[in-house]
């Protein structure tokens, strides 16, 4: 038949899968024994989530989070994994649907809002949270870097430019890049300290094919 550039090829030659992977594969993950790891998971995580070292694979650029979202530039996507060619779910909170704001302390632009309930009480490190939400408006979401969570009054307190349009009472919005929240199939968290990635694998990591971005 007439290929690219009217060149003529045999079938027989080019048949088959091609693939253009801009990641690399990444092997040797073994079940998380440390007891300060394993005291932040979920019990049901424990046994459960594998670990593998990133910088042993001579990957030493893990990338950023950025804040990013509606009416923001493009941004470079920060590290994602990928199992069997499937984008994995980085640790979130709620695992499906979404949380909402309870109220807004200081007004839309004061870049706090309150939380219900007591999840974050049982997240000992906060220096790497994300929220992802519609802040004002159901069809204008962005995400946004936790500066600090105070448990006491439930307040986040977001690094700037706060979320699209400021916060509003009642709005949608979840949790990411939680450690303590790897709690089911397919959840990932890079600690990008250690280099370290965590992961709670679909099915046995040894019959996958564990990929990350690059």
């Amino acid at each position: 038949f007439i290929g690219f550039g009217g060149h003529r090829h045999d079938p027989a030659v080019i048949d088959g899968d091609v693939r253009l992977i801009g990641g690399q594969e990444i092997s040797g993950f073994t079940t998380v024994s440390d007891p300060a790891i394993l005291a932040r998971l979920d019990p049901a995580a424990r046994g459960k989530v594998v670990q593998v070292d990133l910088k042993a694979h001579r990957i030493t650029d893990l990338g950023q989070m950025t804040a990013r979202g509606f009416g923001r530039p493009n941004q470079p996507a920060g590290l994602e994994l990928f199992f069997n060619d499937k984008p994995m779910t980085l640790a979130e909170w709620p695992n499906s649907g979404w949380t909402l704001i309870a109220s807004v302390p200081d007004g839309p632009n004061g870049g706090k809002f309150c939380y219900d309930g007591d999840r974050p009480s049982r997240w000992s490190q906060s220096d790497d949270i994300w929220v992802h939400g519609y802040w004002t408006w159901p069809w204008a979401d962005s995400y946004e870097h936790v500066k600090s969570i105070d448990a006491k009054s439930k307040t986040i307190e977001t690094h700037p430019p706060h979320g699209i349009y400021g916060y509003a009472e009642h709005k949608r919005f979840r949790f990411l890049n939680v450690l303590e929240e790897l709690d089911s199939p397919g959840e990932w968290y890079l600690d990008r300290k250690s280099g370290i990635l965590y992961f709670w694998p679909p099915e046995p990591v040894s019959k996958g094919r564990a990929v990350v971005s690059i």
